[in-house]
């Protein structure tokens, strides 16, 4: 196995969000949303319970009114199309019931640790020292099955930098045109996982990219590889050629998201990373994230890393209703 040439990846840096992923979402329906929310009496506690994740969509197809269904609708269309990937304007002050509202619109709010101190939507803080941001990943690498979207509300953006940056599958398909021997051991060797330690440290099997999409983090490589010393050789080089594919990849996607954006995007299809912020610039950056599977629309969408996917289409396994009524 050699190394791909250097040549797709070559070229400008992060381009910014097509203008076609973008949808507004008033300030009058956002509010009205807020105000369900609070007459709900809803907390990010009470929304562990899926009676409750499936009682709050009912209510919100009943009376959130035609402009969120609307943007429902829309947002559900953009992350079926490439880059698989939606950005709702939000009037007003940042609201993280509409980012829950518009999670459990699009699928079932997931959180497998069930601890005290676990989160639905959890805030994401700047830490210079956390390399994994910095780098391609996708959310989730530690639990049995990767979310299928991820939810961020930006409440307060970086003084400068700071940007969230996106690159889609079909950017890593093409760079690895070039290297199909690296592509198909990427399909095919599975790497054993080992899953976070409040999940129970176990461990499964799964390949870099496959029939749902990407798995990848690199501390979650490194940490694979620890754990299975005889394989630890192969793992190493694995982790470190497609970090190289990814890092070579263009185009990929940059936006510094303003206070109040909800950016929601397909976590099996895309790699994401944080970038660059100045020392001191990033103190205050604040985000808040929802992690999101069992899709509550059954999608139009083609299987990542297809030989034809233009023509091949599927349903995801975990893309089926949850009970209760769709939008």
């Amino acid at each position: 196995m050699s190394p791909p040439a250097a040549g797709a990846g070559a070229g400008p840096a992060g381009e910014p969000f097509p203008a076609a992923v973008r949808t507004p979402l008033s300030e009058p329906t956002a509010a009205r949303v807020t105000s369900l929310w609070r007459e709900l009496g809803l907390d990010d506690a009470t929304l562990h319970d899926e009676d409750v994740q499936r009682g709050l969509r009912d209510v919100l197809a009943d009376r959130a009114g035609e402009e969120w269904r609307r943007v429902c609708a829309r947002v559900r269309r953009l992350l079926d199309t490439p880059p698989h990937l939606a950005l709702v304007s939000v009037a007003g002050p940042p609201s993280p019931p509409v980012l829950a509202a518009l999670s459990v619109c699009l699928g079932r709010l997931e959180d497998p640790y069930r601890r005290s101190w676990s989160r639905l939507m959890q805030e994401i803080v700047f830490d210079s020292g956390f390399d994994d941001n910095i780098a391609w990943h996708v959310d989730s690498p530690g639990w049995p099955r990767t979310n299928e979207l991820t939810g961020l509300l930006c409440v307060t953006p970086a003084g400068t930098g700071g940007r969230t940056e996106i690159l889609p599958w079909t950017a890593i398909a093409r760079e690895l045109e070039s290297a199909p021997e690296l592509r198909a051991e990427l399909a095919t060797r599975k790497i054993p996982w080992v899953l976070d330690e409040a999940l129970g440290s176990q461990v499964v099997h799964q390949p870099v990219i496959g029939a749902e999409g990407i798995r990848f983090m690199r501390s979650s490589l490194e940490r694979a590889a620890t754990a299975h010393p005889r394989d630890a050789h192969w793992i190493t080089s694995l982790c470190r050629l497609f970090t190289e594919v990814a890092d070579r990849a263009r185009p990929y996607l940059s936006h510094r998201l303003e206070q109040g954006e909800i950016l929601v995007f397909d976590n099996r299809r895309c790699l994401h990373r944080r970038g660059p912020v100045r020392a001191g610039d990033g103190a205050d950056r604040l985000l808040i994230r929802t992690r999101i599977g069992r899709l509550a629309w059954r999608r139009d969408v083609g299987a990542p890393f297809a030989d034809d996917p233009g023509e091949r289409r599927h349903r995801s396994a975990g893309s089926r209703p949850p009970a209760g009524r769709e939008e």
